[in-house]
């Protein structure tokens, strides 16, 4: 059941990118674009001096969030390629994140839901897909990757060792530095989005996800399931169909007479934000 949900969700974002005018490749090869994705996410040339990947921040032996145990415990930053500078805030995991939906403040609910990054900046709203707009934006953060603009990023990708698999996925041409920087800025997100998304990251092999399973197929309401300070199901666990995933994660309301311009909007760490933790700390993670 979940690996079809991840498969329709990775067929949808294939069939949104036949509106832009790139897709042949990639909806008959999307094994290609997860092993381009993978590329990317661990070059670490794609850094102002070579030093720092995506992976870097998100490491697969710590569930894909930091890569030290004991500095997650902690919520300290990281630093980033430049070792004086040290990022905004704690990586929060990929992994199990890439069905966050495109911010959007549900009516129903009362809170505003969905986007990546800790204050869901990486709205969705500009390429569609939160994930992959939040995948370009440590690339020109000064203090993560500190590449100064993405015309940089594309051409170190063009002289990386998957030039030709990018091409081979996106078609001739579409690994352009000099007239489609942005584009190919795009696609390169895009990509790194379709790795994130897939199996490798996203396994659900844990002990949490056996229970689920097991309810379901016995004919259990999962939305009744209780955790210790409110109900998974409704609003966190089950509520949007999205068992264990992280796209529920929502951000706090203003109190009343609060002016919401005015506030800081940070995602709460809600039931989904602590089952994904529980999640990947059952599939092993986040042992030294």
């Amino acid at each position: 059941m979940r690996h079809q949900a991840r498969n329709l969700i990775a067929a949808t974002l294939l069939l949104g990118l036949l509106g832009q005018g790139y897709t042949t490749f990639a909806v008959a090869q999307d094994a290609d674009i997860t092993a381009l994705g993978k590329a990317l996410f661990f070059d670490t040339n794609l850094s102002v001096n070579g030093k720092q990947s995506c992976a870097s921040c998100h490491a697969p032996e710590t569930g894909f969030t930091g890569p030290d145990s004991l500095e997650n415990a902690h919520e300290a930053v990281y630093p980033g390629a430049l070792p004086t500078r040290y990022g905004n805030r704690k990586p929060p995991t990929s992994a199990y994140a890439g069905d966050s939906p495109i911010l959007h403040f549900d009516a129903s609910a009362g809170k505003w839901i969905g986007g990546m990054f800790w204050d869901g900046r990486a709205s969705g709203w500009t390429l569609g897909d939160p994930l992959a707009e939040q995948a370009q934006g440590p690339f020109l953060n000064p203090l993560e990757q500190a590449m100064p603009n993405a015309r940089l990023v594309v051409l170190m990708a063009a002289h990386s060792t998957y030039a030709g698999l990018f091409e081979q996925v996106w078609g001739p041409g579409s690994l352009d530095y000099v007239k489609d920087v942005e584009g190919t800025y795009t696609r390169i997100a895009d990509s790194i989005a379709a790795y994130e998304r897939s199996a490798e990251v996203n396994p659900f092999s844990s002990k949490f996800d056996l229970f689920w399973d097991n309810a379901i197929a016995a004919g259990k309401d999962v939305t009744k399931i209780k955790f210790p300070g409110g109900g998974m199901g409704g609003g966190g666990m089950g509520g949007g169909g999205m068992g264990g995933m992280c796209g529920g994660m929502t951000f706090p309301e203003p109190e009343v007479n609060e002016n919401v311009a005015d506030l800081p909007m940070f995602r709460c760490r809600d039931q989904s934000y602590i089952v994904t933790f529980l999640k990947t700390l059952s599939d092993g993670y986040f042992q030294r």
